[in-house]
């Protein structure tokens, strides 16, 4: 028999231990945080389940704030925030798509994190997705169980064969290098409902050497959330021996040829049970365990879907032979941590399990003699020596002390009950100082989460001690600040060469994280033992949303040339980076360029980091070109002169990055719903591949360069390479793929001499009003293509031959950097044909309807208006004194400091 019973056993040792446990101190205890998953068993087809987090502070009072919640794969990726209600619980709701993540298959990891005075609380839980527990008949076998378990079926086919390799990924949830408790149940599980990992508690382990040779493993968690005690009890068939195997078909008493396996706690397990165990590792010296992990599925009173799973790890020094081998009574001795740090008041628990010797069985009310070669039984009195009785569980606990010394110590810890003794060691430590170690390992900057870049990175710290010697065993707690969302693990020990490490995780903010260590025994007193260093984080990829391209001069002088090859002007064109967040990009990032005409530096890149500029990327304009643009075909209202007409002096510059395409969160069918990342249905903008359009009308024509890229097929989610020709939107948006934005250039040339670049409000010649009275015309005057002046020295003179009048003239905005018209880049909804590009369906991009019928993306399109003939000016004539006819010439003169001047004249009578 494992044990006599789970329910009165187990009891009676949880309700002894309240009754030993005095009351803590307010604020002395630690803040606990809890994750459980209800069901913790969903399929991969997107079926949810339910997510609690419950927190208490160090009071044992429920917890207020924002936890964050993230998982391995599926709906929580990138995470969400929940707000902890008055009983200190929040809930959030998980699922996980194979179609929509390949992670989304057997055990799921998910992460609850939260800000607390000491630092990061986190806690872990694990949901089993698309993976089945064991394969089971149909229904009853007609009863015949060859009388295993007395007339129970428990529904699982004997000839059956269960899945062996689920027991190896139970496994996974127990990793080595502690001692853990993974446990996972239905929302019907009898014994235990959801899913925790316990890592801290105390871990206790008895082999009995008699009779069924049952191997069983107490833990007592410290965070009574967690439970206030569990245990794991597993037996080979009668007159075998624990092996490192698997047991199919066991059951809670084990017989010939069957295992046996009893799992429980907090007051509940199986009066009667079936399931499957596979031993991983088993080490025992007498009746000592020094070595259990196994994994276990335990099916309650005979119900299918009342299934208990998870692992066990248990792993403690062997016995140093000190147990007198005659002795009645075996005692077994831990330590909450392996070392105390002097001059403070550190702490830990000292507990010794006392049971009889040739049975295993706990013994109560024995008084048990705790002594100590250093430190003190009672804070700061030097007191080496404690007595304590064991309760009903045959645990007894002492509390040993710090205390003060100029060097370090090792304090043999002995527990001593009736004829029974146990001994171990504990490190005292005289930590100096905590050093920040630079090493490889440590990333320097991280990006926000879902940016497709390193969102963690161990961070390393090393403690020494007044010599400089690295003092192992030592508690550390970490904390982090600067960056909003960042978390770290909350704490750790060092190592034997004093090196501790915590990981830094981003969150949905940009900045410096500052991350601190502090010598956990130290913590929150005068002269804390601390160090800290900073990590940039930094913006996602780069979104079509944040890209904005410009140059510093737009208007070129190119045409002030007489010579076959164009005037070399120059400018500089600016490409700027951010994330879907508004971030700026602050990792080094490549920007690829063309232009229309002229040339311009092929790739640049931002220079990364957090400095000024970080995230633009610079080229280098030149216009020198033997090459005039293309010739456009005027649109409605666009003026000529000839063939020529505005656009055709008009350069187009694309700068082109690896990004994502713009989305618009909560759009659509999302009906408001934001959690920062694209979902089906939800509004977004399709690129073609970057491509110069010329002929300015939106479409790829034949002859056009274009930049050939990778895309991906929307139907089968398959890359498909370059091809050599020009693709269009593929339909479906792209998280991964080259982001474009164009810009346009203005080529000018001197004012022009053709009669139509040069428009009046009033025609001439001009009849001009005697003296004072006068006349006010207003005019235009372009270049060649209606172009005005670039800003190189321009000017516009006016005066009179020949007659007794006079002129002036006024200009407007001559010394502005103009493009002589307007460029729109603009959104317009549009719907996928059926070969893949896109069709123009409607009007300005509505990205926040979602009852749209036409549509649900967007394309970008350029549109040009409000066309300009040039420079403007006014012209002011007056009349002649004195008053009479006078004939005169108005004559203009148009200057610039890149050519010669150019006039024009017209002829007036001065009355």
């Amino acid at each position: 028999m494992l044990r006599p019973s789970l329910r009165t056993g187990l009891s009676a040792a949880v309700l002894a231990l309240v009754a030993f446990s005095a009351c803590p101190t307010a604020g002395t205890g630690s803040p606990t945080l809890a994750l459980t998953a209800s069901p913790n068993k969903i399929d991969d087809q997107g079926q949810a389940t339910t997510l609690t987090v419950e927190a208490l502070d160090a009071d044992g009072k429920p917890g207020a704030g924002t936890v964050k919640i993230t998982s391995a794969a599926g709906s929580l990726v990138d995470g969400t925030s929940v707000t902890l209600d008055a009983a200190g619980k929040a809930t959030a709701m998980f699922s996980c798509e194979v179609l929509l993540d390949a992670k989304c298959k057997g055990p799921v990891r998910i992460t609850a994190e939260a800000a607390a005075k000491t630092g990061t609380l986190s806690t872990t839980t694990t949901v089993q997705v698309g993976v089945q527990m064991m394969t089971t008949d149909a229904g009853k076998d007609g009863g015949s169980d060859a009388g295993v378990d007395a007339g129970v079926d428990a529904g699982i086919d004997a000839g059956t064969p269960f899945d062996a390799g689920t027991l190896d990924s139970l496994a996974q949830e127990c990793p080595a290098g502690s001692n853990s408790l993974y446990l996972a149940g239905p929302d019907n599980g009898y014994v235990f409902k959801g899913a925790q990992h316990v890592t801290m508690a105390s871990f206790l382990g008895v082999q009995l050497t008699a009779g069924q040779k049952t191997s069983t493993v107490t833990v007592i968690p410290d965070a009574p959330v967690q439970g206030t005690s569990w245990s794991v009890a597993v037996a080979p068939p009668t007159g075998m021996t624990l092996a490192e195997q698997t047991y199919a078909m066991s059951q809670r008493f084990a017989v010939t040829g069957v295992g046996g396996l009893d799992v429980g706690g907090n007051g509940r397990g199986c009066n009667t049970s079936t399931g499957n165990f596979k031993v991983l590792k088993y080490g025992a010296q007498g009746s000592t365990l020094t070595d259990l992990t196994v994994a276990f599925q335990q099916y309650c009173e005979g119900q299918k879907d009342n299934v208990l799973v998870g692992c066990v790890r248990y792993s403690v020094p062997v016995p140093d032979g000190g147990v007198d081998a005659g002795s009645q009574t075996l005692v077994q001795i831990s330590t909450s941590k392996n070392a105390l740090v002097l001059n403070t008041n550190d702490s830990l628990t000292v507990t010794a399990l006392v049971t009889a010797a040739d049975g295993g069985q706990p013994l109560a009310g024995v008084p048990v003699a705790f002594s100590s070669t250093a430190g003190a039984f009672v804070s700061a009195s030097g007191t080496t020596m404690f007595t304590g009785n064991t309760n009903d569980a045959g645990i007894a606990l002492a509390s040993l002390f710090a205390g003060n010394g100029a060097t370090g110590a090792t304090a043999n810890v002995q527990a001593t009950a009736l004829d029974g003794t146990a001994k171990t060691s504990v490190q005292l430590v005289n930590v100096a100082s905590i050093l920040v170690l630079n090493d490889p390992l440590v990333k320097t900057v991280l990006g926000i989460q879902s940016s497709g870049r390193d969102t963690t990175t161990p961070v390393l710290f090393k403690v020494v001690d007044s010599s400089n010697n690295p003092a192992p065993n030592v508690l550390v707690n970490f904390s982090v600040s600067g960056a909003a969302g960042a978390n770290v693990t909350v704490s750790a020990s060092s190592n034997a060469q004093g090196i501790v490490s915590t990981t830094l995780a981003s969150g949905d903010d940009i900045g410096q994280a500052i991350v601190v260590a502090t010598v956990a025994a130290t913590q929150g007193q005068p002269g804390a033992i601390t160090a800290s260093t900073g990590i940039s984080i930094v913006g996602g990829k780069p979104s079509d949303r944040g890209l904005v391209v410009t140059c510093t001069k737009r208007n070129l002088g190119a045409l002030h040339t007489i010579t076959s090859t164009t005037r070399a002007e120059t400018t500089t064109c600016s490409a700027r980076l951010s994330d879907r967040f508004s971030n700026f990009v602050g990792v080094k990032t490549s920007v690829q360029w063309m232009a229309e005409k002229g040339s311009i530096d092929g790739n640049t890149t931002t220079p990364g980091g957090t400095g000024t500029n970080a995230e633009v990327a610079v080229a280098n304009y030149n216009s020198s070109s033997s090459d005039l643009p293309n010739d456009t075909t005027p649109l409605p209202g666009e003026p000529t002169n000839g063939a020529k007409n505005p656009r055709d002096t008009l350069i187009a510059v694309i700068a082109v990055t690896s990004g994502e395409e713009e989305f618009y969160d909560g759009s659509g069918t999302s009906n408001g719903a934001k959690n920062g990342k694209w979902d089906p249905g939800e509004w977004f903008v399709d690129l073609p591949e970057p491509f110069i359009d010329a002929n300015d009308n939106n479409q790829y024509d034949n002859g056009e360069a274009f930049l050939d890229t990778t895309h991906v097929d929307c139907v089968t989610g398959a890359s498909i390479p370059k091809n050599g020709i020009w693709d269009g939107p593929n339909g479906c948006w792209d998280a991964n793929t080259q982001i474009w934005r164009v810009t346009h250039l203005r080529w000018s040339g001197p004012l022009s001499t053709a009669a139509s670049t040069m428009a009046f409000s009033v025609s001439p010649p001009w009849n001009v009003p005697a003296s004072p009275a006068q006349q006010l015309i207003d005019f235009t005057w372009g270049d060649d293509y209606f172009a005005p002046l670039s800003v190189d020295g321009p000017s516009i003179t006016v005066n009179v031959l020949g007659g007794r009048g006079s002129a002036s003239v006024v200009t407007g905005g001559i010394n502005g950097d103009s493009l002589g018209m307007s460029v729109n880049y603009q959104r317009l909804e549009s719907a996928p044909n059926p070969d893949g590009g896109a069709e123009l369906v409607a009007g300005v991009c509505n990205e926040l309807s979602n009852t749209s019928t036409t549509g649900y993306r967007c394309v970008r399109q350029t549109s040009f208006t409000s066309f300009g003939r040039g420079v403007g000016g006014q012209l002011t004539l007056f009349g002649a004194g004195p008053p009479g006819p006078s004939s005169g010439t108005v004559q203009f003169t148009g200057s610039s400091a890149l050519s010669t001047s150019v006039q024009r004249s017209y002829s007036a009578t001065f009355q």
